[in-house]
């Protein structure tokens, strides 16, 4: 894991979590575009903890919106751990609304809170640089509120296929994303079809600016 002062992307190890194959693909992309090297994707709260828990990270960009156990609840469940390297790890949640239990929740559990209808690389970055400069601060269990952290999803043995640090994009759980693949696709596809949708931010996809 990196000190601080040491903000490279390419020296640097990302912790992508996002059920949702295109947003996923656009922040890897994202990150990988501005020199990141090493980047990890992983589905779900119980993947991410389960790979954090054999593996260091430098840095977690998070989806508001899982299944099971919300973005937030994952930071909540890191900042629990009982391990200072979770404890402090650099934490981006991105959300496609404001929220104001999520921006009480950015105080409480020291992450950055990335808002936006429509994704843009460069609004991204920014946000990761603004969390790997951010003062480390443990934040006292006193002060968390919901969910538990249970050790279950901790205990579980991370299977995953052999894999070179440093080459790019790795992959946790392969046979789930390549069964993604169709569905990205699909995605692509209805993105295309609405862009004649106007204004509504309902039903505007997430596209690069």
């Amino acid at each position: 894991m990196r000190s601080r002062g040491d903000r490279s992307f390419g020296r640097l190890v990302f912790l992508i979590v996002d059920y949702n194959p295109l947003t996923r693909a656009l922040v890897s992309e994202a990150v990988l575009r501005h020199g990141a090297r090493d980047v990890v994707e992983v589905l779900d709260a119980r993947d991410a903890l389960k790979f954090v828990d054999e593996e260091d990270v430098d840095i977690a960009i998070v989806n508001a919106d899982l299944p099971l156990l919300p973005g937030s609840g994952l930071i909540q469940a890191l900042r629990q751990s009982g391990k200072p390297r979770l404890e402090t790890l650099p934490c981006v949640l991105i959300s496609g609304r404001h929220d104001a239990t999520l921006e009480s929740d950015s105080e409480t559990l020291n992450f950055v809170l990335y808002v936006s209808r429509r994704f843009s690389a460069e609004a991204l970055t920014a946000h990761i640089e603004r969390a790997l400069t951010a003062q480390p601060r443990p934040v006292p269990i006193s002060s968390i509120f919901g969910i538990t952290r249970t050790d279950d999803h901790i205990k579980t043995p991370l299977v995953r296929p052999p894999r070179q640090k440093g080459n790019g994009l790795r992959l946790v759980d392969k046979f789930r994303r390549e069964n993604d693949e169709s569905d990205a696709e699909a995605l692509r596809k209805d993105a295309d079809s609405d862009a004649g949708n106007g204004d509504d931010p309902e039903r505007r996809p997430y596209k690069k600016e």
